[in-house]
């Protein structure tokens, strides 16, 4: 097997590229999602369950916002991420922890439903 070596200034673009993101969150997200994808008469609807988490989805007619909220709250609810008051609360200004994890599920949603605006 051939080893494949990088130079630094690769291993520094790749890991740019993933800055900012929480890679366990991701991993346990693209670990559990199932999907199902429905053919109606003029459109397909991409259906999207966590498997082991029965009542927690989404699908592809929601905007990327709704999908956003619905993955904050499920991995709220299941105590995956821990709910901090202060996500919420526009006079703390920016919280990190939130915009990391908002993050991680927009790149969790790009790779598991390409294409929702």
């Amino acid at each position: 097997m051939k080893k494949i070596v990088i130079t630094e200034d690769e291993k520094n673009d790749i890991l740019s590229k993933y800055d900012n993101i929480d890679i366990k969150l991701l991993h346990f997200l693209l670990k559990t999602y199932r999907t199902k994808i429905m053919n109606f008469d003029n459109f397909k609807v991409t259906e999207v369950r966590f498997e082991g988490f029965p009542g927690y989805g989404f699908n592809s007619m929601r905007s990327k916002k709704e999908i956003i909220n619905k993955i904050m709250d499920f991995l709220f609810e299941n105590d995956i991420v821990e709910y901090d008051d202060s996500f919420y609360q526009k006079s703390k200004g920016v919280n990190e922890k939130r915009q990391i994890i908002v993050k991680t599920i927009k790149k969790f949603i790009n790779l598991a439903v390409p294409g929702i605006k």
